[in-house]
This record gives structure tokens, C-alpha cells and sequence, in this order.
């Protein structure tokens, strides 16, 4: 037993980068599965009410199929950004809609913490924002024999 307690002892600390990966991963997932108690325990204070209003419609009109980490971008010891690809779709339409976000994260005495997120390309809609409507072409007045 006390090999076990040795093996254990010599695992070293994760590096500052670990540990965004960790909180960066454990955040997106929580809000993917509609588990917003621990997504909000990775955003910074102030900005926490902005982000549960900004993900309301998550699980109520979107289905969030995948969050994919796409890239991480240190930009100082303590800033980073997260490069996310999201794929979802509307209750209502089950096209599948891609948007990509970058996410902010700080890090201060209590770890990393997410200080903004924007969506920077793909289909609007993901926050709130008003989608374009499709158009559809119109068939009223067309019957199966005006395919003849």
C-alpha cells in the first residue's frame, strides 16, 4: 500500500494551461447539458447574470448537439482565449446550424474564469441574436398534376 501512496505523491501540479483546458471543458460541457449551477461556478462574478440570460434559450428553443474546443490562444500569462465550435439547432427546424464563439478567460487568485464570449462567424441565433428567416417558396395554388 504504500507504493500506491508514493505513485500518487509524485503526480505533479498542472500547469496554469491544464487547468483553463479543465475549466474551459467542465464550463461548455455543464451548459451543454443544461447544468448551469456549474457552468456559472466558471464565470467570473460580474458577469454571470449576463451569461445566464445570454444561454435562456439553450434547452428551451436550441438543442445543442457538440461544443468542440477548436483552439486555445494564450495571450498573457493570465488571458487566454477559447476557440469554440458549436453545433445546434432550433426545436422547431432540426437543420443544423454551426456557430463559432471566442471565449475570454482570466485568470485570478481563485483559478481561471470566463470574462466574455462572442460569436465571431456562423449562424446567428446561438445568444439570443434574431435569425434571418428562411425563404420558402410559396406553393399555394400548386397541385401534383401542375408537376405533370
Amino acid at each position: 500500500m504504500p507504493f500506491v501512496f508514493l505513485l500518487v505523491a509524485c503526480i505533479p501540479p498542472l500547469s496554469p494551461m491544464e487547468r483553463l483546458a479543465n475549466a474551459a471543458h467542465e464550463l461548455n460541457s455543464a451548459t451543454r447539458f443544461a447544468r448551469m449551477d456549474i457552468a456559472l461556478s466558471n464565470v467570473a462574478e460580474d458577469g454571470q447574470r449576463d451569461f445566464a440570460r445570454r444561454h435562456a434559450a439553450w434547452h428551451r428553443d436550441l438543442r445543442i448537439v457538440d461544443v468542440e474546443i477548436v483552439g486555445v490562444e494564450p495571450l498573457t500569462p493570465d488571458t487566454a482565449d477559447i476557440r469554440l465550435a458549436v453545433s445546434w439547432h432550433t426545436l422547431d427546424n432540426t437543420t443544423l446550424q454551426s456557430s463559432n464563439v471566442v471565449q475570454r478567460w482570466t485568470q485570478d487568485r481563485e483559478g481561471w474564469k470566463l470574462t466574455d464570449e462572442t460569436r465571431t462567424s456562423g449562424a446567428k441565433g446561438l445568444f439570443g441574436e434574431s435569425m434571418a428567416k428562411e425563404h420558402k417558396p410559396r406553393l399555394d395554388g400548386v397541385t401534383t398534376s401542375s408537376w405533370q
